[in-house]
């Protein structure tokens, strides 16, 4: 129990195991909850159950009414259903609810009411049937014929007073049905029975028909009588079926009363026991949280103590005491923390000795280094301005050829545009001459479908007089038949005139008369029309001639308006022959100019490339010119910032209270590790310090020694492409520059 380690292992495994306790306690409080939820529920349910089985007897109750009310098979079939739900129901929820004894007894009893009012409700069905749902079935029927008879005996009588007795066991018939044997209407039925039987023995009847009737008054009474006791005994069933339902609801009722008192003892004894759950829930909770609190503070004091002397130490060795070392009281983490400390700070007061004295090298190193970058900063400069002269004028050269070159290029744009519109007019031409062509295929088709078009107006005339001349013939022909019907009314005349001089022998010839001359003006009538139609038609075929007679004018007209055409078109097509023939000769001459202007574009492309490879060489060594100038002006700053670098180094060491004559204890500490082969970090650390401050010198002069090698390979690039193009005379400075600027780079390289 001594580490913190320990001590927090313990906190971790109290607040687990309260956290578990915990847990299973909330987990059965759950569970218990749940229980409970449930039992409300089947509660609940029982009471809805219980307002169902209300509803469903009220609906059976409904059933029966409709029943009584009007009796048929289909609401017979209802009702029984409605009581079997009832039933079926009932005894479902006894079964549901068998946890709780008295709501199961009172479903149960439910369950049997429903099953004797099913029991009584057949025999009231077979009564109701026997005695007929409708007059077409059982005794309604059997009483309906009876009377049918009666009425049909009556009438052949032709007796007022049988008819009046008759009619008055109807009426009394009706009232017997509907008071049945408790009232005064069966005593009045039997002496209005007994009174038509009387008048039928003081009839004329045979015994025979007498007999009939007598049996048949008997049994017509028997069938009422039949009918009163069903209506007596449905009355004592329906009272029994209110007996049963009244049973029913104060079942339910009780099973309801039932329901509510178990829920209120259940929501009681839950209200208790979540009552005494949440107190020993909390009881619990803080018990744990007290034992981790003390248990906490026991183990911050602790921690505080060895933190309170670490940070002691550390304010000490902060304010540049290096050589302090913190007291070591306990045997936890913290010692070991403070320990290494300790070790720590011993370190630091090793590296600060060697960072002083690495200070001094690095003044002295940099001091060198300043002066050996101002030398090369400016024999680079030197360079550089000769190196633009060379690209300047090569920049001009290059922009001379790139202006040729664009007057070349649009010369052969100028040259490519008037050959593609040669191309579209030749096109074009040829299009025409197709649709020249064409047009005088379709002048040719014209030209016969007119001569057809003529020819065929030419026959349409002809065709207009025939029909005239034969309308003139239906004109005779219509004056014939007017006359005939005019002959043919006098003789219907004078038909009419020798009839009536016969007499009534000669009626029926002077009918027929009479519709001969009906029909002879109706002939005449109908002529009359047929001829005025026909001098419509005449005018309208005299129009047509004359009409017809203009083809010929058209003929003439049309045929020369297509030979015209048909001219034109030739010149048109004779036009477009020459016109392609002179595009085709302008054609073979822009060839030959866009020939020799791709030949000269050739040459002015090479002559470009070799101007922009002379610019390019020389922009390169530029560049590499200027990158070398940057590269010994970031040295020459870089010189700079690690003098100041020292300084500043030099000054932070020196607010640290440092034994210097330590210093050469250490280095030969240090060599001794070495010697035996012994891996000391400090000192490789420390070694590495230093190398690293002469390893970033040589990078620099590496990498002034690669830039001047670049601006020399450059250099050598151009002087061969210029070698190519400029006179020797003009070459032979710049390569003296170089092996100069050479032999400037190896002393610098020397040093």
């Amino acid at each position: 129990m001594g580490s913190i380690r320990n001590r927090v292992r313990l906190i971790l495994g109290l607040s687990v195991i309260s956290i578990v306790f915990l847990g299973v306690f909330a987990g059965y409080f759950l569970n218990k909850h749940s229980q409970w939820e449930e039992e409300k529920t089947d509660v609940q349910k029982a009471l809805m159950d219980s307002d169902e089985i209300r509803y469903e007897m009220s609906l059976t109750r409904q059933k029966e009414q409709q029943f009584l009310a009007s009796p048929s098979q289909e609401s017979a079939e209802e009702m029984e259903k409605a009581i079997s739900d009832v039933e079926s129901s009932a005894s479902n929820f006894a079964d549901e609810h068998k946890n709780y004894q008295a709501i199961a007894e009172n479903f149960t009893a439910i369950s049997e009411n429903a099953a004797k009012y099913k029991e009584q409700m057949e025999p009231m069905v077979n009564m109701y049937r026997m005695v007929g749902f409708s007059e077409e079935e059982g005794l309604l029927k059997t009483i309906k014929e009876t009377f049918a008879e009666f009425e049909k005996l009556v009438d052949g009588l032709d007796s007022p007073e049988l008819d009046s007795a008759l009619m008055e066991i109807k009426v009394l018939e009706q009232e017997y049905i509907e008071q049945g044997k408790d009232g005064e209407a069966e005593s009045k039925l039997t002496e209005a029975t007994r009174a038509f039987s009387n008048l039928i023995e003081n009839s004329e009847l045979s015994e025979k028909e007498s007999s009939e009737i007598s049996s048949g008054l008997l049994k017509y009474q028997q069938s009422l009588n039949t009918i009163a006791n069903t209506n007596t005994q449905s009355a004592a069933i329906t009272d029994s079926f209110s007996k049963v339902a009244d049973d029913v609801s104060s079942q339910v009722e009780q099973v309801k009363t039932e329901a509510e008192t178990i829920s209120s003892k259940l929501s009681a004894d839950q209200a208790n026991a979540r009552q005494n759950m949440t107190t020993l829930f909390i009881i619990l909770g803080v018990l744990a949280l007290l034992t981790m609190s003390i248990i906490g503070l026991i183990l911050i004091r602790s921690i505080g103590r060895s933190i309170s002397s670490l940070k002691e130490g550390a304010q000490i060795i902060g304010d540049g005491n290096l050589a302090y070392r913190v007291p070591i009281t306990t045997k936890d983490e913290m010692a070991e923390l403070a320990d290494t400390f300790n070790s720590m700070a011993q370190k630091m007061e090793q590296s600060m000795l060697k960072v002083n004295n690495a200070s001094k090298v690095l003044s002295d190193s940099s001091t060198n280094l300043a002066a050996i970058s101002e030398q090369s900063s400016a024999q680079t400069e030197e360079v550089n301005e000769a190196i633009n002269q060379v690209a300047t004028g090569s920049q001009n050269q290059a922009l001379r050829i790139e202006e040729s070159s664009q007057l070349i290029e649009a010369v052969s744009g100028a040259i490519t545009n008037t050959n593609n519109a040669a191309v579209d007019i030749s096109d074009a031409l040829e299009l025409a001459e197709k649709e020249g062509n064409t047009g005088l295929e379709t002048m040719k088709t014209l030209e016969g479908t007119s001569t057809s078009f003529i020819d065929l107006a030419g026959h349409l005339s002809s065709e207009v007089k025939q029909a005239a001349d034969q309308s003139k013939q239906i004109t005779s022909i219509v004056s014939a038949i007017e006359e005939i019907a005019d002959s043919t009314n006098l003789l219907a005349l004078n038909a009419a005139i020798e009839s009536a001089r016969a007499g009534e022998s000669g009626r029926g010839f002077a009918v027929v008369a009479d519709e001969v001359r009906k029909l002879a003006e109706r002939s005449k009538h109908e002529a009359q029309e047929i001829q005025q139609l026909v001098k419509t038609m005449h005018a309208q075929m005299h129009n047509l001639t004359t009409e017809a007679g203009k083809f010929d004018t058209y003929q003439q007209e049309q045929s020369t308006a297509v030979d015209q055409t048909k001219a034109a078109f030739h010149r048109i097509a004779n036009h477009i022959y020459k016109m392609n023939d002179k595009i085709k000769g302008v054609k073979d001459s822009l060839q030959d100019v866009g020939s020799a202007n791709n030949d000269l574009r050739e040459k002015m492309e090479q002559i470009s490339v070799i101007s922009e490879e002379a610019v390019a060489t020389a922009e390169e060594v530029a560049a590499s010119s200027e990158t070398q100038s940057q590269s010994i002006e970031e040295v020459n700053q870089s010189a700079v910032d690690l003098q100041g670098l020292s300084q500043e180094l030099a000054a932070e060491v020196s607010q640290f209270n440092l034994d210097e004559t330590r210093f050469q204890d250490i280095v030969e500490q240090d060599s001794e590790k070495i010697e035996n082969g012994i891996d000391d970090t400090d000192y490789y650390l420390t070694d590495n310090e230093e190398a690293a401050a002469a390893l970033d010198l040589d990078k620099d002069e590496n990498a002034a020694e690669t830039d001047e090698e670049t601006v020399i390979e450059s250099e050598t690039q151009t002087d061969e492409k210029l070698n190519e193009h400029l006179d020797e005379q003009s070459v032979e400075e710049p390569l003296e520059e170089k092996h100069e600027f050479t032999d400037d780079v190896a002393k610098k390289e020397h040093l």
